[in-house]
């Protein structure tokens, strides 16, 4: 149905929470059709290096671009982060 598949591209497509101190993963998500691909691999690697370098310095909230997708987070209370990658075109 063409509304699924519009609203497909209008979703995050990966979520990740973390704890800002150590980048330990708490939840992840991927909504992607073909999950398993390798460069579903690839974001998610980018994903887990961003949590990884955060630290309570970091700011608070960041958008990082990464080819056709965006990493957008935001940190609450300087110990969990809050990381979703959506198409540039999601609003943030």
């Amino acid at each position: 149905h063409i509304c699924a598949r519009i609203l497909r591209h209008l979703m995050p497509l990966l979520t990740f929470i973390a704890r800002v101190q150590d980048g330990m993963l708490l939840v992840a998500s991927v909504d992607r059709p073909g999950s398993d691909t390798d460069d579903t691999e690839v974001y998610k690697q980018q994903a887990k290096h961003i949590l990884k370098t955060l630290d309570i310095g970091a700011p608070s909230k960041c958008s990082i671009d990464s080819g056709p997708y965006v990493f957008h987070y935001s940190i609450e209370e300087q110990c969990i982060c809050y990381l979703t990658m959506s198409e540039k075109s999601y609003p943030k």
